[in-house]
């Protein structure tokens, strides 16, 4: 289940709640506490404003969207292939191991582009 209230909203109610109270802890007032949970509020905003959205893609990942459309051409004529048997068929892919096919057929599973199945011990690949 997820959660319905953000970390930095727990922290705002917290902020609010003891800025209400008496101190705690026999202090006088609450503002040393008060300063500590604004910090770790501001760094938590702070981390959730820099998103992996805002980056821009690296040329390993560029590189990886050209295969993974090399594959789906590979895969388009009704293929059920196996990780080695895309390596084989895919020539920009010769020389790649099959622990990074693996893992670019994993990305395509989950951007729901392709589906796998096993028969006998081995993992086929298709479109969906």
């Amino acid at each position: 289940m997820k959660n319905s209230i953000t970390r930095v909203d727990a922290l705002n109610s917290a902020i609010t709640i003891l800025s209400d109270m008496d101190g705690i802890n026999g202090n006088e007032d609450n503002a040393p506490v008060i300063a500590v949970l604004t910090s770790i509020r501001d760094s938590i905003a702070k981390q959730n404003a820099y998103k992996p959205e805002h980056k821009t893609p690296t040329k390993v990942q560029v590189a990886n969207e050209g295969f993974k459309g090399e594959i789906l051409v590979f895969l388009s004529d009704g293929k059920h292939a196996t990780v080695s048997e895309i390596i084989k068929g895919v020539a920009s892919l010769n020389g790649e191991t099959t622990q990074k096919v693996s893992a670019l057929m994993r990305l395509l599973k989950l951007e729901g582009k392709v589906d796998k199945e096993t028969v006998k011990g081995k993992t086929l690949f298709f479109l969906i």
